[in-house]
């Protein structure tokens, strides 16, 4: 089985990064390909289905999600028209000791009726569309959910 793993050095600390990333229903305010997101019940065993630019549908389960070491595990249940099989990926955020921090994402899983290389180098530019999603919000100063509120202006 393949694995794939990502990883983002940024300026912001631990606690920022994390915070970005840590809910597992609000994939779709970093992920690009991802344009909804739906949970169904909370905590370990919640479900979510997404819903990608293109229209395909795919449901994860989260497995695991701890704030003190601020990872969060999920698997695909349902993979949608993805050749993926036994999809099981892991966020993890880590504080470096000048108090930037890093983000890694792995991924380990089986192919199933698509050329095997194809499917890495796809899951490969997933992750990193989402650590650059990430880097482009935090450069931006601005948390995902603010970024999507409709512009006001006050006068």
């Amino acid at each position: 089985m393949p694995t794939v793993t990502k990883q983002a050095a940024f300026e912001a600390s631990a606690p920022a990064v994390w915070a970005m990333v840590r809910d597992f229903g609000r994939l779709d305010e970093w992920l690009p390909p991802v344009v909804g997101c739906e949970t169904e019940g909370e905590g370990i065993g919640a479900l979510r289905t997404l819903t990608l630019a293109d229209g395909a549908v795919v449901v994860e389960r989260l497995e695991a999600h701890d704030e003190g070491a601020r990872t969060l595990t999920y698997s695909m249940t349902d993979a949608g028209p993805m050749p993926l099989v036994d999809y099981v990926s892991t966020i993890t955020v880590s504080a470096n000791p000048d108090g930037t921090s890093t983000m890694s994402w792995t991924g380990t899983f089986g192919v199933s009726g698509a050329d095997e290389g194809d499917v890495v180098g796809s899951i490969e530019g997933l992750y990193q569309s989402g650590l650059d999603s990430v880097a482009d919000k935090l450069a931006a100063g601005v948390h995902p959910a603010i970024a999507s509120w409709p512009s006001q202006s006050v006068t």
